[in-house]
């Protein structure tokens, strides 16, 4: 994903509060990104803020797709059911996990 400047919101200011959501929000991000596609999610904590900032902003998401690197069921069946309870900024977003 690139975010230009000019849409309301420089990279750099997403990320300035680590405790909290960042003030700012690109356009892009919320009326652009109709896929997402994430590998390897492993459900860090960092992790967990990206999704749930991405899922929470992108209005016009149809797709997120998360792929997991744990090969244990049970941890990762705990992941995709948070992530499956995540608020979403997209009514129509489909959640896919493999």
């Amino acid at each position: 994903m690139i975010y230009p400047q000019r849409h309301g919101c420089h990279i750099g200011e997403l990320w300035e509060h680590r405790d909290d959501e960042p003030r700012c929000v690109p356009e892009t991000l919320m009326f652009g990104l109709e896929t997402l596609e994430w590998r390897n999610y492993r459900g860090w904590n960092v992790e967990k803020q990206l999704a749930t900032f991405l899922l929470k902003h992108s209005f016009h998401l149809k797709k997120a797709i998360f792929s997991s690197v744990d090969t244990n069921l049970e941890d990762e069946n705990e992941i995709f059911t948070e992530l499956a309870l995540l608020p979403r900024g997209s009514t129509t977003c489909q959640l896919v996990f493999s």
